[in-house]
């Protein structure tokens, strides 16, 4: 019998220690993902906004203008879906030199993850899927672009505001 409660006690103990183990990693896979930055998004060369224009293109508009409140969510990789908060829709690369556009969000798609740097005072905002290209301004009321990262271009450098 002595050998039969070593045993038994040693499950039991085995099965405390391993208890608070397995609530652990069930808490932390069910974690909830962090809340969503609610932001405006400014460009230093010409201090315009990013601009849902209508849901379909995304362009730098005067910063008086309404339709510039995008919601930033980070995702599991750590890059960020930007969606707009009037539109419901997330921006996506389509490819250098191309337009930036707006469809319906979809995190599994590379084309709508951007690199952002929400703590620095100016950012990049870097396609996930594009390696090295970045959403770049050209003025007032003109579509954004995606095109390579250049050092210290004003138009690609990118500060979050709440208006």
């Amino acid at each position: 019998m002595p050998g039969i409660r070593k045993i038994a006690l040693g499950v039991a103990a085995t099965g405390l220690l391993a208890g608070p183990l397995a609530l652990t990693a069930t808490e932390a896979a069910a974690a909830p993902s962090m809340a969503p930055i609610t932001t405006s998004i400014q460009v230093y060369s010409d201090d315009t906004n990013l601009d849902e224009y209508y849901g379909t293109d995304v362009l730098t508009r005067d910063s008086r203008h309404s339709w510039q409140e995008w919601q930033l969510t980070q995702l599991d990789d750590g890059s960020y879906t930007i969606r707009g908060k009037h539109f419901g829709k997330c921006i996506a690369a389509t490819g250098r030199g191309q337009k930036v556009t707006q469809s319906p969000c979809n995190s599994g798609n590379l084309a709508q993850r951007w690199i952002v740097d929400t703590t620095a005072d100016t950012t990049l905002i870097e396609s996930k899927k594009f390696k090295g290209e970045v959403i770049q301004a050209h003025g007032l009321d003109r579509a954004v672009t995606l095109e390579a990262k250049g050092s210290g271009r004003a138009a690609q450098q990118w500060g979050l505001y709440r208006k």
